[in-house]
């Protein structure tokens, strides 16, 4: 078989899809190491254990779209370190594992988890 540059280009097509979609889910993964555990790429202290039950979802085939939520009533007050029943700072958490802030400084440092991801998928890093 010839290869044509309609076919390599085809070919690199395919290439570059599968490698953003393996970004694409390495991002998934870090951010949510990032928000429930904590991490050291973006400073996040992760949750306490009792509000782990953070749901991910991925939206239909195609679309490269991840969703993180909970319905966890106290999970604001825990990221923000404001109680929002009494309007004061939370000075410490009922838990000794995690932190406040962890869903703000995970998106602050969303480029560093990309940058990341990328070295270990092209193995550049």
């Amino acid at each position: 078989m010839v290869s044509t540059f309609s076919t390599d280009l085809g070919k690199f097509d395919l290439k570059c899809k599968a490698t953003v979609a393996q970004v694409f889910d390495g991002v998934v993964a870090l951010v949510g190491e990032s928000i429930v555990i904590g991490s050291g790429i973006t400073g996040a202290p992760g949750q306490p254990e009792d509000l782990r039950d953070i749901e991910w979802r991925r939206l239909p085939e195609g679309e490269l779209v991840a969703l993180v939520s909970t319905t966890d009533k106290s999970a604001r007050s825990v990221e923000d370190g404001i109680s929002y029943k009494y309007g004061t700072p939370l000075k410490k958490l009922k838990s000794n594992l995690g932190g406040f802030h962890s869903v703000k400084l995970t998106h602050a440092a969303g480029d560093k988890i990309v940058a990341s991801v990328v070295r270990t998928v092209t193995g550049t890093g």
